[in-house]
């Protein structure tokens, strides 16, 4: 099956045969990379349709990680993965959704599902 998606994702703490299953099922391609530098890099290079980002020490550290790379795509929503969940802190502008870092693989994809696009146009080589 041609993928659909492509999702890129930042971070190596929710690596999880289920997951890259369910992302196969649902058509997304997956660039797993370990650090924010070579997000940006990814970004600036080619078509991605999401970018989850982890964050496991602040969830205001990565939504200041997330500017930078809505800086470089600003229309790619951003699913943060973010522990502690801070409580007193909100949400800025620049993350679409915030699970925190203990979610389970069923609710994880299921959010990657909600914000991945509702019509997609098929790739092609042209």
């Amino acid at each position: 099956m041609d993928s659909l998606f492509t999702v890129l994702w930042v971070g190596n703490e929710m690596h999880s045969p289920i997951i890259e299953a369910g992302l196969s099922r649902a058509a997304c391609r997956e660039i797993r990379i370990k650090d924010i530098s070579d997000g940006l890099q990814v970004l600036r290079s080619g078509e991605i349709d999401l970018v989850v980002l982890e964050s496991p020490k602040s969830c205001v550290q990565g939504e200041l990680l997330a500017v930078r790379l809505k800086n470089i795509a600003a229309r790619v929503p951003i699913l943060l993965l973010c522990d502690p969940l801070d409580k007193g802190t909100p949400q800025v502008f620049f993350v679409n959704l915030i699970l925190g870092m203990n979610a389970s693989p069923e609710l994880l994809l299921k959010a990657i599902q909600t914000l991945l696009p509702s019509h997609p146009e098929k790739k092609t080589g042209t």
